[in-house]
């Protein structure tokens, strides 16, 4: 639908006043603090090369994935060997709400890997209700064990399902997020796929995994001064009103011109991802 440029003027306003926040005025720093961060914010040049921070982070990780591969593996076999193993079949069966309850067993966050027992291939999967995607490899597999349509995207891993209707012996461990060392699921499985050489050619998965949780900042600076700001607005009612990333957007504006912070474009748009990225992680605890 076309909206004439004066029509879309007053609906900026009026979402500009929607992110308006009396909670604002209650915003003080002391001037150690404040200075902290209008320096950390003062820190941009516009003839910079853009350079997303997510690439140094996700090589900083790789780099220290690779240094310490041998101890992260030897981590998580610690942990599976704690944990009870599951067969194809039980974890069919765990699927059903009904059943885990009879056995006493709750639903998770966490990660889980299949290992293909014959051919010494790995898959690590994630997911905030472990249950309920994990039996979906094999039940599908079971379902479609005798059909022969390629085309058949169905299947979360086409070559486990392929290997498990031949016939080849699969074990499965789970491990619960809040047992391990990690802060957040995509890091867990992040270090897990890389400590059982689990992508392929080497295994079942198709990527490294993802490392994007929380927005990355420029620098250490940056990001205390993100979390010094961020600390401030926690208790703003207005935040459960930011429902899109432009209202997010023009509620940080706001917020940075009523502070008198430096422009820095790149610093505000992450900030604005931290608010989003705070309230759906609040509202998940």
């Amino acid at each position: 639908m076309y909206i004439h440029k004066d029509e879309r003027a007053i609906l900026e306003m009026e979402l500009f006043r929607d992110c308006e926040s009396e909670f604002f005025n209650k915003i003080e720093f002391n001037q150690y603090v404040y200075s902290l961060i209008f320096d950390a914010l003062n820190d941009y040049n516009p003839k910079e090369p853009s350079i997303s921070p997510f690439y140094f982070h996700r090589k900083k990780a790789m780099r220290e994935l690779v240094q310490n591969k041998e101890k992260i593996r030897t981590y998580l076999d610690k942990l599976r060997m704690e944990s009870e193993r599951y067969s194809p079949q039980e974890i069919i069966l765990l699927g059903e709400k009904g059943k885990r309850e009879k056995r006493g067993i709750e639903n998770f966050s966490g990660i889980y890997i299949i290992h293909n027992i014959d051919l010494d291939f790995y898959y690590v999967g994630q997911s905030e209700a472990i249950f309920n995607r994990i039996h979906s490899h094999f039940k599908k597999s079971i379902k479609n064990s005798n059909r022969q349509d390629e085309n058949n995207k169905s299947f979360y891993c086409r070559e486990i399902e392929k290997d498990y209707s031949l016939g080849h012996e699969f074990e499965i461990s789970l491990i619960p997020l809040e047992q391990t060392k990690f802060e957040s699921l995509n890091e867990l499985e992040f270090n897990a796929i890389g400590a059982y050489d689990s992508e392929v050619p080497s295994g079942y998965n198709r990527t490294p995994g993802n490392l994007n949780d929380k927005p990355i900042f420029k620098n250490e600076n940056q990001e205390m001064a993100a979390d010094l700001i961020l600390s401030k607005i926690i208790d703003d009612p207005m935040l459960k009103r930011l429902s899109n990333s432009k209202k997010r957007y023009v509620y940080v504006s706001r917020l940075f011109d009523k502070l008198e912070f430096p422009s820095n474009p790149p610093f505000l748009k992450r900030f604005a991802e931290l608010v989003k990225w705070y309230r759906k992680t609040n509202k998940e605890q």
